[in-house]
């Protein structure tokens, strides 16, 4: 049993009590104006005499059919007293017991507004309610399950809705400015067109929710999680989204000024131009720090002007998943020093001073065309980077490692590669002219028609090349003391030659090579012991080798072969000694 108690208008004099019965769901009634009687449920909303607020207060008793979907307004009122007063909320406290409500009609009657103000509606199951003719200011949603419900464009400004279970709710063009939203479920909902001023949703679960278009200035999104949420074309202004795991997000055509994706996970997310001519999202003082970025797409986009971040973001995955910034505009620092597996073709990176300062890491990193030059990398990691017509003339790269790296048509062009790593690299037509290449690795390389005009290799080893051959090659005026060719061939390529002409080939060592069709003319091979210096625009000062004879067999050459003194082959030991060691080497 449970005991109610009715007022009339003034809410002072006792009109009747009543005691409802949930097993039997009949109404023992003690009136002031009848004898005490038993009624149903329905008799009670049709026969009493007496205030609407009680006949109110008897609506939602009966948590079964009868209380929920079978009456509407109009029925449980009955025949009751108009009054100037709005309709008390039916049956809160019931609500609050069943925690079900469900198909009820709150639409007004006899001028009379449902009024559920600052009502208390936590944990509530409602469904298929449309509260539009209802009042909502500071009403508690929280914990509650809003499914298929209706709500006018501003109810929402400002409630309690944290925890709520809103998931496919249709909350297309409403306005939520300042509600609460921590901790709710909207996966599957529409937002589109929705105002989310300063709407607070940490931790909310957005999984497939779509934020298309609405105005999200200043909302806090932090720890929020989803995947496929939609903020296409979205302001998001002074957005938070501190801590948020927001996988394959799209943020096309999205405005992120001042937006903070600190510590976000942000895994394939979509920040490009999309199809129906959205274009890329707009970028303004956004914050990556410490971000997770791996395998997400800012093609196209202007970075510029993102904060440097404290933390440098977290960029690509593997091989087949890169970060991708392809025909994007952006600074280093916003990259930091690792550039792992990001796809930056066309993609233009302005190199900030701080640059020269740390190391960089670029593996299995797409940059074609990327200009370095003129930098210092300290230990560079481009393994198997693909490097087509990059740019590295007079870079400083000691022990720079591009093993297995792409680099046809890179220019190093005077750089400084001591101890260089381009095991199995690619580098065909290479440009590496005047370039400093002491203990340089060329195991495995493609080296046919790579330009070595006037560069220091001394004491290189070139046995292991890739195929054993140097067609093409250009090793014109360099300096290869006591550099190894054993075994190596020069087939034709085309129209072009290999040559050593003007080459210093003291100690050189071409035991079984193949030099026919080789260009001689002007190479100084040694008769035997020696010392020279080598300098270098690279090197402060003077760097002194000792070699031995040069070891190259006039078998070694044929008719085809242009001898060091100019005519043609097959080379005789005086031909190929023709021109002397000099004591001193410099790069032309």
């Amino acid at each position: 049993m449970r005991r109610f108690e009715g007022k009339i208008g003034d809410g002072q004099r006792p009109l009747f009590m009543f005691e409802y019965d949930s097993r039997t769901q009949l109404v023992h009634v003690e009136s002031a104006l009848s004898p005490p009687k038993v009624l149903t449920l329905r008799e009670v909303a049709h026969s009493l005499p007496g205030h609407p607020d009680l006949v109110a207060l008897i609506y939602g008793l009966h948590d079964g059919d009868v209380a929920t979907s079978a009456w509407s307004w109009q029925d449980a009122i009955g025949a009751g007293h108009s009054s100037d007063a709005t309709i008390v909320a039916p049956g809160v406290s019931e609500m609050m017991r069943t925690r079900r409500c469900e198909r009820a009609d709150f639409s007004p009657f006899n001028g009379r507004v449902v009024d559920l103000r600052e009502a208390d509606l936590s944990g509530v199951m409602f469904g298929e309610i449309d509260f539009r003719p209802t009042l909502l200011d500071g009403a508690i949603f929280a914990f509650a399950t809003v499914n298929r419900c209706r709500f006018g464009p501003r109810q929402l400004v400002g409630l309690d809705l944290r925890n709520a279970l809103l998931a496919g709710a249709d909350l297309r063009g409403l306005d939520l400015s300042g509600a609460q939203l921590d901790g709710a479920v909207l996966t599957g909902a529409n937002l589109t067109g929705a105002v989310l001023r300063g709407t607070s949703l940490r931790d909310a679960r957005l999984d497939h929710v779509d934020f298309s278009q609405a105005d999200a200035t200043g909302a806090v999104f932090d720890g929020a999680r989803g995947i496929g949420t939609r903020f296409t074309g979205t302001n998001l202004t002074g957005a938070r989204f501190v801590g948020t795991r927001l996988g394959a997000a799209e943020f096309a055509g999205a405005v992120l000024i001042d937006t903070s994706f600190k510590d976000a996970i942000l895994a394939e997310a979509r920040f490009a131009a999309a199809a129906g001519g959205i274009a890329a999202a707009r970028f303004e003082g956004v914050d990556f720090d410490n971000a997770d970025l791996r395998s997400a797409d800012f093609s196209g986009t202007v970075l510029t002007r993102c904060k440097v971040p404290a933390r440098a973001p977290l960029l690509g995955k593997d091989a087949d998943r890169h970060t991708r910034f392809v025909g994007a505009e952006l600074k280093s620092s916003l990259l930091g020093s690792d550039w792992s597996y990001i796809d930056a073709t066309d993609a233009t990176i302005v190199l900030d001073t701080e640059f020269d300062e740390t190391p960089l890491k670029a593996v299995e990193a797409i940059l074609p065309g990327i200009t370095f030059a003129g930098h210092t990398l300290r230990e560079p990691d481009f393994t198997g980077a693909k490097l087509h017509d990059a740019r590295f003339a007079l870079c400083v790269m000691r022990f720079a490692n591009f093993t297995g790296a792409i680099l046809p048509g890179a220019d190093f062009t005077g750089a400084s590669l001591e101890s260089a790593n381009f095991t199995r690299a690619d580098l065909r037509a290479g440009m590496l002219a005047r370039a400093w290449m002491l203990g340089a690795q060329f195991s495995g390389a493609s080296l046919v028609q790579a330009n070595f005009s006037s560069a220091m290799l001394a004491q290189v080893d070139f046995t292991g090349i890739k195929d054993r051959n140097l067609a093409g090659a250009s090793f014109a005026g360099a300096c290869l003391v006591s550099a190894l060719f054993n075994d190596v061939g020069v087939p034709r390529s085309g129209l072009a030659r290999t040559t050593f002409s003007g080459a210093c080939l003291a100690g050189a060592d071409f035991t079984r090579a193949d030099l026919s069709d080789v260009i001689l003319s002007g190479a100084q091979l040694s008769a035997g012991d020696g010392t020279i210096e080598v300098e270098h625009p690279q090197r402060p000062r003077p760097r002194r080798f000792t070699y031995t004879m040069t070891k190259l067999s006039p078998d070694a050459t044929d008719t085809d072969t242009t001898c060091p003194d100019g005519r043609g082959g097959q080379c005789t030991i005086e031909q190929l000694r023709f021109v002397p060691v000099p004591a001193r080497w410099t790069t032309s």
